[in-house]
């Protein structure tokens, strides 16, 4: 039986995060990411279907996620790529970015699957200010 190199830990490692091709000194190109992003086995599945993640027993890969800063000349802009998806979408929110609205997932490829991106939706509008407004709005804050 072969020893474990790894020591247990009271720790719960939540995610690794590795820096791939980055040392400008090195003309290797050791692995293609954007190859890897579509390749790469994710253990944790999303169903469109039922619109929810699917899980697994841990430990396993849960999420992968690549970010990336493209610069021009006179631009600049990022990229985000997230599977699973990230989401739910809030409660009568949209997506500014990827149009997806709650509750509704980001699409993978969104740029920006972050709060700041949502704005409200109609029904949004109706229930959080409209409704408010005919109700005591102070005893709503509490």
């Amino acid at each position: 039986m072969s020893q474990s190199i790894i020591n247990p830990t009271i720790l719960n490692i939540y995610g690794i995060n590795s820096f791939i091709n980055k040392l400008e000194e090195s003309t290797l190109d050791i692995i293609d990411l954007r190859d890897l992003i579509k390749t790469f086995d994710i253990d944790f599945k999303y169903d469109e279907d039922n619109n929810e993640i699917q899980t697994t027993k841990l430990p396993a890969f849960t999420q992968l996620t690549f970010n990336e800063r493209i610069v021009s000349d006179d631009t600049s802009y990022s990229t985000s790529y997230n599977r699973p998806p990230l989401g739910p979408i809030e409660n009568f929110c949209y997506c500014s970015y990827c149009s997806n609205i709650s509750p509704q997932y980001h699409t993978i490829e969104c740029p920006f699957p972050e709060k700041k991106s949502l704005f409200l939706t109609f029904r949004g509008l109706y229930y959080y200010v409209i409704q408010s407004k005919h109700s005591n709005f102070s005893e709503n804050l509490n």
